[in-house]
């Protein structure tokens, strides 16, 4: 039986970041396990057409005091290029182009809404309340005026797309359920929000792992318990290549594990069963699907001076979907999430779809063929104006097929706190810790979120073990 000082679970960013910071400290006496074949967890680059896709996590978040952005500067890894805005081509499901104009005002007009919710918040919300996120822009939805003379239909789709955008940030698919005291603590750092690299994050991940010893790592492992009953802890893991057990005792662990993966295997992964109220933290907080869907040409479809299309459902026109039948969809109106394709900077000749909750988990089951037969019939009934060819071929991520992840990022839902938050990230005994994205509820969901926890879990097993 092995004996480690530390033993980390996970070789996602949190986990990476836990151990830059013991070789920073002079320390080796660790072991990383990772049940996959890779490193990053939920940040996936994939090489495709000469560059590159982001499967997972895509943009570093904030420019000012944010260690990602200051890190990737420091490695030269920041594409320093400048996107400027550009035109969006929007219409309704019938092909009606609607003026980008008039679009981008009542777009503007919402912006104000989300931008001014802090404030009603504070104002109006009790911070014990069950008060949604739907609520709290319905209340000042109602101020909002236009003397246009606009269907009213129009102005809901907008609306609707927006709050589709909404969805996607937070990872959930019903912003009914999600905590509008919650959303209001999240936290962002100061600059530009989408700031791109030039190889994706793969040469920052690629860092991180060049770092650290390859005797210190260990792929295809899955840990299947961690005994906390004493001291020190046992850790039995299974080498999924041919199914044998091996057994590790360390002083401290540190769990990465994603939020959908506690959720799921908590009961198993660990011996005694964890206390009632980190159960409890576990089972309250949300964990929701983000999906990404690369619609693939074999050229660009538009010139420099359009950024992407969107397609705003109104709820007074009907659509069908002429391939229905053929791919058996009984009628599915999972295509309505289709609704917002963006042109990747380093890659013209894509578009992109976000995609969240079960529209997304729709998607992840369908046929390649059939993807591309509605994707194709969406472009040619909203958009037939543009002429496009059939897309070529579709990419897509699958993070609830990803048995590891089990879904995207986590968000604080109606009926959890931020007390949940900081129950999740409280270690037991001083030497069972929590760290990752879910446990930062200033910065959750974020790479800069799980590199920070990380990094301070790591501090304080150092500051205890006293090495």
């Amino acid at each position: 039986m092995e004996h480690t000082k530390v033993l980390i679970v996970g070789a996602g960013m949190s986990g990476l970041s836990a151990c830059l910071k013991l070789i920073e400290a002079g320390i080796y006496d660790f072991k990383l396990i990772e049940a996959s074949d890779r490193i990053g967890g939920r940040i996936h680059t994939i090489f495709f057409d000469n560059s590159f896709i982001e499967m997972g996590a895509q943009w570093i978040h904030g420019t000012k005091k944010n260690p990602i952005f200051e890190l990737s500067k420091s490695l030269d890894l920041l594409d320093g290029r400048k996107i400027t805005e550009g035109s969006v081509h929007y219409r309704s499901q019938d092909g009606t182009q609607l003026d980008e104009g008039f679009v981008e005002k009542i777009f503007d007009k919402i912006e104000n809404i989300f931008d001014n919710l802090e404030d009603l918040i504070e104002n109006e919300l009790e911070e014990d309340s069950d008060e949604n996120m739907d609520d709290g822009f319905i209340k000042i939805l109602k101020k909002l005026k236009t003397n246009e003379n606009v269907n009213i239909e129009t102005i809901k789709s907008i609306y609707r797309s927006r709050c589709n955008e909404e969805k996607v940030d937070n990872a959930c698919e019903d912003l009914r359920r999600l905590s509008a005291i919650g959303w209001n603590e999240h936290e962002y750092f100061d600059g530009e929000q989408f700031t791109r690299l030039k190889y994706g994050y793969s040469k920052l991940i690629e860092y991180f792992f060049a770092q650290i010893p390859t005797k210190n790592i260990l792929f295809n492992h899955l840990v299947a318990n961690i005994d906390w009953s004493e001291s020190p802890l046992r850790v039995t893991c299974v080498d999924q290549s041919n199914k044998q057990n091996i057994t590790f005792t360390s002083d401290f662990v540190v769990s990465t594990c994603s939020t959908g993966y506690l959720k799921n295997h908590h009961h198993k992964l660990f011996s005694p069963d964890l206390p009632l109220e980190k159960i409890k933290a576990i089972e309250n907080l949300g964990f929701g699907l983000v999906d990404k869907l690369f619609v693939c040409f074999d050229k660009p479809l538009f010139n420099k001076n359009y950024e992407g299309m969107k397609i705003l459902w109104q709820d007074d026109i009907t659509f069908y979907l002429d391939c229905d039948k053929k791919w058996n969809l009984q009628e599915n109106k999972f295509y309505q999430a289709l609704d917002n394709f963006e042109v990747l900077p380093n890659l013209p000749n894509v578009l992109v779809c976000f995609l969240v909750g079960k529209e997304a988990l729709f998607i992840e089951n369908l046929e390649e063929e059939c993807l591309i037969d509605v994707i194709n019939e969406l472009f040619v009934k909203c958009f037939f104006d543009l002429k496009l060819p059939k897309p070529k071929r579709v990419l897509r991520s699958r993070w609830n097929e990803d048995k590891f992840a089990l879904g995207s990022y986590t968000y604080i839902k109606i009926g959890s706190g931020l007390k949940d938050v900081k129950e999740l990230h409280r270690p037991l005994n001083n030497s069972l810790f929590f760290s990752g994205e879910a446990t930062n509820y200033k910065y959750m969901g974020t790479v800069h979120g799980a590199y920070i926890t990380g990094r301070e879990v790591a501090n304080r097993i150092i500051r205890l073990a006293k090495f």
